[in-house]
C-alpha cells in the first residue's frame, strides 16, 4: 500500500495542513472523516499511527501526528489486538482463552478495526 509518506514535502504539507485546520475548525471527529475520504479517494493514503499524547491511533505523515504535532509510533496488528483485549477487560493472554465469549471476540474485531481507522473504543 502506497502512503503520503513518499510524496514531496510540498505535497505533505498541504496535506497536513488541510487535516490540521479540519481539527482546529471541527474537532478531532471531523479531522478523522477528513482522513478517511481522502484515504478513499487517493491511492495515496495517510496512514494512522498511535500518538502517546493523543493516546490513541491518529494519521500521521513522517512519525508526526496530524492532529497535536506529537511523535506517533506505527502500531503492529498485535499490539492493537494486546491493546484491544486489555481495553474490553482481559488481563493476560491467558484470561482471554480461558474466558472470551463470542462477543467479547467480535468486540475485539471491532476494536482492532476501529483502531485502524483511528476511531477510539469505548466499553460500557
Amino acid at each position: 500500500m502506497y502512503n503520503v509518506n513518499s510524496s514531496t514535502p510540498k505535497e505533505k504539507k498541504r496535506i497536513a495542513q488541510m487535516i490540521r485546520e479540519a481539527y482546529e475548525s471541527k474537532g478531532q471527529s471531523h479531522a478523522f472523516d477528513m482522513t478517511n475520504a481522502f484515504n478513499k479517494n487517493h491511492v495515496k493514503m495517510i496512514p494512522y499511527e498511535h500518538c502517546d499524547a493523543c493516546d490513541h491511533e491518529v494519521p500521521a505523515i513522517d512519525n508526526c501526528c496530524l492532529l497535536c504535532g506529537q511523535e506517533t509510533v506505527r502500531m503492529s496488528h498485535n499490539d492493537i489486538v494486546i491493546r484491544g483485549k486489555k481495553a474490553i477487560g482481559f488481563k493476560n493472554e491467558t484470561e482471554w482463552q480461558k474466558c472470551a465469549t463470542d462477543k467479547d471476540k467480535a468486540r475485539l474485531e471491532g476494536y482492532v478495526l476501529g483502531a485502524k481507522m483511528g476511531l477510539k473504543a469505548k466499553f460500557y
